[in-house]
Formats: C-alpha cells, structure tokens, sequence
C-alpha cells in the first residue's frame, strides 16, 4: 500500500500541463515540436472590430522580441518598408561579408514560426556563419523588399513559403533545407 501511495505521489510530481512547456528546447536540431509551440505562442484570435495589424502584430511582436531575447539576439525596427515590424540580426564572424536575410510576413504565422524555428537553430550551430544573418518580420511582400536601401547588399533573401505543417517530417526537412541555404 505504501509503495502505492509512493507511485501516486511520485507520478503527480511529474504531471505538469501542457501549457508549462510553452517554450521551444532551444536545441541544436530543427523540430516539429518546437514549430508547433512556435505557432501556438503566435497563434491569435482577434477580438471583433479590430484590424489585422492593431492587434495581431502587436501581440506576434511582443512574442518574438521574447524569443529573440531569449536566444541573445538583439532586436530592432524593422529598416525596410513602412518600419513596422522587427528584426534581429546574428554578426557574422568576418565583416564585409554580404548578409542572408530570412523574412517572413506578420500575417503568415506560419512562416514567421518557421523563421523563427531557423534562428535559434543558427543561434545553437557551430561554427557559425562567416556572413550576417539577419530576421526580419513586417507588413511588406517579399518582393517589395528589393526597395528597401539595406536589401541591394544582400546575399539572399530566403522566404519560408508553402511550408508542409500536416506532414511533420517533410516540414523538418524544408526548414532544414532552407537553413542550409543561409548558411
């Protein structure tokens, strides 16, 4: 009976919500687990009469610069486009270098999970990139970036488009793919 009273005790020690793992592992591999927890901490229900960009962006803002400064990355205005958004960047190890910027729109938290889910892959990697690398979130499409005065010393822009979230392997291995573009 005791050894009973023993499991149940040992067992509640243990049974912790789901809600307590909110944080992804921060760990040096690409995983569906942590996208998922990624997309969740993004994920918004807006209340009635209020657009996109007021709220949403506000809330998907303040959980990335958590994240970023989480991770140890600095954060900032995004410089391109209207300068609503974010970004962040990780130096490179040698100056001069032309920088890979991974860009995602506010209002596609998939992507953004899924640019996210690459930098704190790039923060865990070593060695780490000779080049910049920067993130960056904001209300402008892919293609209006090449306005943008920062983008014509750019390497590449890499855009998490079309990622596969109902087939967890196939989405790891695109994340990774896109992550080795950058490197």
């Amino acid at each position: 009976m005791r050894f009973r009273h023993f499991l149940l005790c040992f067992a509640a020690t243990f049974a912790v919500s789901p809600c307590t793992f909110a944080q992804s592992s921060f760990g040096p591999e690409i995983s569906a687990e942590d996208f998922s927890q990624h997309l969740q901490g993004l994920a918004v229900t807006e209340p009635a009469g209020h657009r996109f960009s007021d709220y949403a962006e506000a809330l998907r803002l303040s959980y990335l610069r958590y994240q970023f400064t989480r991770l140890g990355l600095p954060t900032g205005p995004n410089r391109c486009g209207d300068g609503r958004g974010l970004q962040a960047e990780l130096d490179g190890t040698e100056k001069g270098q032309a920088p890979v910027v991974y860009y995602a729109p506010w209002t596609d938290a998939v992507q953004v999970a899924g640019v996210l889910e690459i930098a704190e892959r790039f923060m865990t990697s070593r060695p780490r990139p000779a080049h910049t690398v920067m993130f960056l979130f904001g209300s402008e499409s892919h293609s209006a970036l090449g306005a943008c005065r920062d983008m014509d010393k750019t390497a590449r822009v890499i855009q998490p488009e079309n990622l596969p979230t109902g087939d967890a392997m196939a989405l790891v291995e695109k994340l990774i793919a896109l992550q080795r573009q950058g490197r």
